[in-house]
């Protein structure tokens, strides 16, 4: 049976209605949404600020476990790392602006087709599906090395199944080495 609105968590539901109408059509009252690009790890800093000052937001979160050698912790990371989607008045976004999390404001132009979208990813997050979020990190892309005795070493990715295919070429002779390296040690450069 397909999921519907109905089977998201309840402030997910109000974010993605909106408030109910109260009988203006002001533009300045009417809820828009737009998604504020954070600081690096100030998604949740920011969601809390939003729940502070009772704007809607939305920020899906997946559970990963990490082991240490003495014990296990499980971390909630965002499916999308550095927004956070928020559906408000155009009134709250110089407050939101205010916050020191928030590095912009980025305005949605098409509402409904982003809305759309946003329901069928939080569908998915919700559903028993095993999902994984989606890196920009695919062949053609220029990376950067952060972990290991490689950090700081740039590359091309070649190829992206379970790990990642990098290549480090020498362009002014046109060769290079290929090596595989997890995804979770490069960045987009």
């Amino acid at each position: 049976m397909p999921l519907d609105i109905t089977e998201l968590p309840k402030n997910w539901r109000r974010c993605l209605s909106g408030p109910q109408d109260e009988g203006g059509d002001s533009t300045q009252l009417k809820p828009f949404w737009c998604v504020a690009h954070v600081k690096p790890r100030c998604e949740k800093k920011l969601a809390k600020y939003c729940e502070d000052w009772k704007v809607d937001y939305i920020l899906p979160l997946y559970k990963s476990l990490k082991t240490y050698p003495t014990k296990r912790v499980v971390f909630y990371k965002p499916y999308f790392p550095g927004y956070i989607f928020i559906n408000t008045p155009l009134e709250n976004h110089q407050m939101l602006k205010k916050s020191q999390h928030l590095a912009r404001l980025i305005k949605v132009v098409d509402q409904e087709l982003f809305a759309k979208q946003l329901v069928s990813v939080l569908l998915a997050i919700t559903s028993d599906a095993e999902l994984l979020p989606a890196s920009k990190i695919k062949p053609g892309i220029l990376v950067r090395i952060k972990r290991g005795v490689l950090r700081g070493v740039e590359g091309l990715v070649e190829e992206r199944r379970g790990v990642c295919r990098v290549c480090l070429s020498l362009d002014f002779i046109g060769q290079g080495v290929i090596m595989e390296v997890d995804a979770d040690d490069l960045e987009v450069v």
